[in-house]
C-alpha cells in the first residue's frame, strides 16, 4: 500500500485513503524545500501534530516499509530524556515491545524503534537545515534492520 502525504495546504494524503486531521491548529508557511508550494509548520511548544484516524488501520509493526520526508528543525531538543524526543513520524497501538513505532530525533541522531527496540541512525542533524530523511525498515526472517539516509 502506499501513502503520499505532501502537506501543501492540505493534510489529505494522496490516494485519499489515510487523511490527517491537524491537532493545535498548525500553519502552512510559503517557499518549501524546493522554493514552491508550501510545508507544514508544527511548533512543539504548542504540541502541534496531525493524526492519521483511522479505519483502515495500517499495521507496520510486522511488515517491510520505506518512509521519506523532507524535515526542518528550528530547533532540537538535546537532552536526552525520552520526553523531550523530536517526533517525525509515530504509529499507537499498545505500549508494548514491537506494537508502537516512532520514528524521532533524540540527540540529534534518528531512531526508529517499536517501544524498546530503538535503532540509531549515525548522521548528526543540526538545527534550521533541510534534510532529506529515509528510512527503510525491512523485516526479514524476523530480524530488525535499519538503513537511515539522511
Amino acid at each position: 500500500m502506499r501513502i503520499l502525504w505532501k502537506f501543501d495546504n492540505d493534510l489529505t494524503d494522496f490516494y485519499g485513503n489515510f487523511p490527517g486531521v491537524a491537532i493545535g491548529n498548525p500553519a502552512y508557511k510559503p517557499n518549501g524545500i524546493n522554493g514552491y508550494g508550501s510545508c507544514l509548520y508544527l511548533n512543539a511548544s504548542q504540541y502541534q501534530s496531525v493524526v492519521i484516524h483511522s479505519p483502515p488501520f495500517l499495521n507496520m509493526a510486522y511488515t517491510s516499509f520505506s518512509l521519506v520526508a523532507w524535515v526542518k528543525a528550528n530547533t532540537l531538543r538535546n537532552d536526552g530524556l525520552s520526553s523531550r524526543n523530536n517526533a517525525i513520524f509515530g504509529q499507537h497501538e499498545t505500549y508494548t515491545q514491537d506494537r508502537s513505532l516512532h520514528i524521532i530525533v533524540r540527540n540529534q541522531k534518528i531512531y526508529l524503534g517499536f517501544f524498546a527496540d530503538d535503532i540509531q541512525g549515525n548522521k548528526t542533524l543540526y538545527p534550521n537545515n533541510w534534510y532529506h530523511v529515509s528510512i527503510f525498515y525491512i523485516l526479514f526472517l524476523m530480524k530488525n534492520c535499519l538503513y537511515s539516509y539522511v
